[in-house]
């Protein structure tokens, strides 16, 4: 397998990985969001009325579809960064010589900085949008598996069943509900995420933290990622509120985002866009830690490197 190919299977497992083990808490975070009636539900409740099983309700197509996902979108975003990093150097370091003595060195770490985020925040959109033609579907039929108990007395139609309830009744545009809630939500929170995990990764790259604890390895990973994850969350949860009750059908017919959103803000007020932060912002941050961890890991395992840096750029321009 060429790099590309192993970069992408990296990004499957971590993906497929993550999303198995944390993911009754995104059962947790769909619940809280859903409305009103279902604010007070809880793991606890959700599992004692209606069994351990329905905190895994939809989990076959979360990780079905979140391995192809995630290989386009850490795939797509590896390739277009390296590109991008390799790109833009020689501008960046041939316009620091016109700077004066005395403020070169501060420009040339403002440069690579501002390279560094640009880079990060286009290839982070790129992968993004890649990703979300499969992440959007499978959101919809995981989200409607995780409502359907709740909303039909603890009975359970199963993933082939809402399927083809979903093709039914909307068609395959109904696979597709909240696209555009997903994109204005996952763009602004992708970039903010990886843009946000390379710096604290960069940072924390053998630092010492609370004075006890030596950062180096997997260690930097989970602490950047966790960072990131729960940074990026808390600024986009009401996108996410937004983009849950169009998969779910709880916005008022014919709403679009705009409308859904404005609908949700006259109800219910700014606890009703921030429904459920608490949780996403737990999972977001345990979702990332888990997810750039297991990817550097399975990146070191299929023997891919270290993504991004300085030789990766220069060994991607000159093939």
């Amino acid at each position: 397998m060429n790099s590309g190919t192993r970069l992408a299977l990296a990004g499957a497992l971590a993906g497929g990985f993550s999303n198995m083990v944390l993911y009754p808490i995104d059962v947790a975070k769909t619940l809280r969001q859903a409305g009103p009636a279902s604010r007070g539900a809880s793991l606890s409740s959700q599992a004692r009325i209606y069994g351990l099983g329905s905190l895994w309700a939809g989990l076959t197509p979360a990780v079905l579809g979140s391995m192809p996902s995630s290989a386009l979108y850490f795939g797509v975003y590896e390739y277009v960064k390296r590109r991008l990093v390799a790109g833009i150097r020689p501008r960046t370091e041939a316009s620091s010589s016109v700077s004066s003595d005395g403020s070169k060195e501060l420009y040339q770490r403002r440069a690579q900085v501002l390279r560094r985020w640009t880079a990060h925040a286009l290839a982070a959109a790129a992968g993004n949008t890649a990703s979300s033609l499969i992440f959007v579907p499978k959101e919809v039929l995981k989200q409607q598996l995780q409502m359907y108990r709740n909303a039909h007395g603890g009975a359970s139609l199963g993933f082939p069943g809402v399927f083809a309830s979903i093709l039914r009744e909307k068609g395959v545009r109904g696979l597709y509900s909240g696209y555009r809630a997903t994109l204005l939500r996952n763009i602004p929170s992708a970039v903010l995420r990886f843009a946000l995990y390379e710096e604290f990764k960069l940072y924390l790259g053998g630092q010492a933290l609370w004075g006890a604890i030596s950062l180096s390895g997997p260690r930097v990973a989970v602490v950047a990622g966790a960072l990131a994850g729960a940074l990026s969350s808390a600024a986009t949860t009401p996108l996410d509120v937004i983009k849950t009750r169009m998969a779910i059908n709880a916005c008022p017919p014919g709403r679009d985002v705009l409308g859904c959103l404005l609908d949700v803000a006259q109800k219910e007020g700014v606890p009703g866009l921030y429904a459920g932060v608490r949780f996403r912002v737990m999972y977001s941050a345990l979702f990332t830690a888990v997810g750039f961890s297991s990817f550097e890991a399975s990146k070191a395992l299929l023997g891919v490197g270290e993504a991004g840096g300085e030789e990766d750029a220069k060994g991607s321009s000159r093939h």
